[in-house]
């Protein structure tokens, strides 16, 4: 029961950020704000496959700038279970990784880069 309201928690919020709404606080107020939606800010375009997985997996992408790329996977609690960081030209890139050592679920890849920050759903089988 516990394990399914958490599951549910999760996914509300996982909404409200596709819907582009952030709650933030403004320290010196202490007043609830609204920030952009995220379909203003800069989101960088990936793709991964395959997707579903059975443990390797290749990520792809194009950087408009040079800079460091994080790329770190969540499980379904929010925890980091890969994380990975290195600098990139300008350009196409793909990185190939393993999650071979995960159980089965669905997590969440998200790379920020300096073209910015971007998440997608993964599931491994």
């Amino acid at each position: 029961m516990k394990a399914t309201l958490l599951v549910r928690i999760l996914l509300l919020i996982l909404i409200s950020l596709q819907l582009g709404m952030l709650l933030s606080v403004n320290a010196h107020e202490q007043k609830p704000q609204i920030s952009a939606p995220l379909a203003e800010k800069s989101r960088i375009q990936f793709n991964i496959f395959p997707n579903p997985t059975h443990g390797d997996v290749s990520l792809s992408f194009n950087l408009q700038k040079a800079g460091t790329v994080k790329i770190t996977v969540f499980d379904m609690i929010g925890r980091s279970v890969s994380e990975q960081k290195e600098d990139y030209s300008a350009g196409s890139h793909r990185i190939d990784f393993s999650l071979s050592g995960q159980n089965a679920g669905i997590y969440f890849v998200q790379v920020d880069s300096p073209d910015g920050k971007n998440s997608k759903k993964l599931i491994v089988k």
